[in-house]
């Protein structure tokens, strides 16, 4: 099956479709690379981040929210003792995060489909 899958700004199936647009773009890649989380991500995300916030957390639906409708963004945005407690413990998991690889990047395949990539780009008309 031959399903097209939207990546943003543009539609693609394969990492040959994706070179050609690239390509076509004006622009030359310098590497692609597939995103993996670690098992450090993993248990700072859910230890660390998601059980500390699941207790504070008033939000019971999940859907997707822009920054500016987050709690996070309401209590930074409020100030006090609270905001302060919040900035703190960000800055505690963010140093943390900081001493363990959350992520590993690997060579990628053929099939993109459902894959994070990073990809270092650079405008083929310029030597910088």
């Amino acid at each position: 099956m031959n399903q097209k899958k939207h990546h943003g700004l543009t539609w693609f199936n394969s990492k040959i479709e994706l070179l050609g647009i690239i390509d076509s773009s004006g622009l030359r890649v310098l590497n692609i690379w597939q995103v993996e989380k670690t098992i450090y991500h993993q248990v700072i995300r859910k230890f660390l981040w998601n059980l500390p916030k699941s207790i504070v957390s008033r939000r019971t639906n999940a859907s997707p929210q822009s920054f500016e409708n987050t709690e996070a963004f309401a209590i930074n945005k409020s100030g006090g003792v609270k905001t302060n407690l919040f900035a703190c413990y960000a800055r505690i998991i963010t140093k943390l995060a900081a001493f363990f690889p959350l992520y590993n990047l690997t060579e990628i395949e053929e099939n993109i489909n459902d894959k994070v990539l990073l990809l270092q780009l650079k405008h083929k008309f310029t030597n910088i």
